[in-house]
């Protein structure tokens, strides 16, 4: 929503700043009103353009809360009664408090480093080490789905369910496939009660064989548009990119990504065959502590939930390069209330 009063405020300043410099001499006047009219535009356009809480999506670090391998990683008492409406109690309802629409839950049944990928059966191994991390969760999470929150719970994918291993379920033989169908609905079936959105990780090279997109079009056949962790590579045929919303994690993003028209994505990915790469919506996520690897910080290390002010120049710089597509930042909780805090938020760029 544009602050008017703002605007109201800067348009008055205009006037004011008009009027001094016409009571000035006429050299005054021909050299500096071009210059405050157009500091005065720039002004009024970023008032208009800056970014709410409404368009911030903030995502909950379930898994790796705690360094516990004997509890999945997981801090939170989720298995005791009423464990994931205390959760939504006092990590999530002061989130949305200020205006947030959009969550997503990373790895809610837990996970171990031990396991290496996420597994997407994660609520059934927590079951198998005595915790029940299902619990209440369809009953915290469906009043906040059905308030208009967009609830996203990022699980892995199907794809790594032991013996089910990429496109080899396929080729197995049809006994063992009777069942298959209702035995990966039901590793998420409190997570569909809710109405909350699946989001399956790493299926770049997962194409439509595989349960990744069975499961992905199953659940936006019934209006819960899945989101999917992928990137542009020339080693994949890429099904995903038109159908749904994807997810990136700034360390690793880079505008291709989503840039199906330019002329060097045209080139670099040929078999993508041009085009609208991302119909949907591109979660950009900015974790806590942000430690670059390669590029031009390869070697810097930020802690935005000290000091979000580079979350700022990152963002704004995006918007820059594709001011086209739909990008909306993730970001977790203590970042997102630093930004809030340091008055940051107006410096995004919506």
């Amino acid at each position: 929503m544009i602050d008017c009063s703002a605007i109201r405020l800067r348009a008055f300043t205009l006037v004011e700043l008009l009027v001094v410099i016409v009571n000035r001499q006429s050299t005054a006047l021909t050299i500096w009103t071009p210059i405050a009219i157009m500091w005065i535009i720039v002004w009024l356009s970023h008032s208009a353009t800056a970014m709410t809480p409404e368009q911030v999506a903030i995502y909950f670090p379930v898994a790796h809360s705690a360094r516990d391998e004997s509890r999945r990683n997981v801090k939170y008492d989720l298995e005791k009664p009423d464990g994931w409406k205390r959760f939504v109690a006092t990590s999530v309802q002061p989130i949305l408090d200020t205006g947030v629409k959009t969550i997503q839950l990373h790895n809610p049944g837990g996970h171990k480093l031990t396991e290496k990928n996420m597994r997407f059966r994660q609520f059934s191994l927590a079951q198998e080490e005595g915790f029940d991390f299902i619990n209440d969760f369809t009953e915290a999470f469906k009043p906040i789905v059905d308030s208009g929150v967009r609830v996203i719970a990022y699980v892995g994918s199907p794809d790594d369910m032991d013996r089910l291993r990429g496109e080899a379920w396929q080729k197995a033989p049809p006994e063992e496939l009777a069942g298959l169908p209702q035995l990966v609905v039901r590793e998420f079936r409190h997570i569909r009660a809710a109405g909350v959105c699946l989001g399956l990780d790493n299926v770049t090279t997962k194409g439509p064989e595989s349960l990744s997109w069975w499961i992905a079009n199953e659940e936006q056949a019934r209006g819960r548009r899945p989101v999917v962790e992928m990137t542009a590579r020339n080693d994949a045929r890429h099904w995903w990119g038109p159908g749904f919303d994807q997810l990136a994690l700034f360390r690793t993003f880079s505008p291709r990504h989503m840039e199906g028209t330019s002329r060097s994505f045209v080139r670099d990915y040929p078999q993508l065959g041009g085009g609208d790469w991302y119909a949907g919506t591109t979660f950009v996520l900015f974790r806590q502590i942000v430690n670059f690897k390669t590029g031009k910080l390869e070697g810097q290390k930020f802690s935005l939930w000290r000091d979000a002010t580079p979350v700022v120049g990152w963002w704004n710089a995006i918007r820059r390069r594709d001011s086209v597509n739909k990008i909306v930042p993730m970001m977790h909780p203590d970042v997102f209330q630093r930004l809030v805090k340091q008055d940051l938020l107006k410096e995004l760029a919506n």
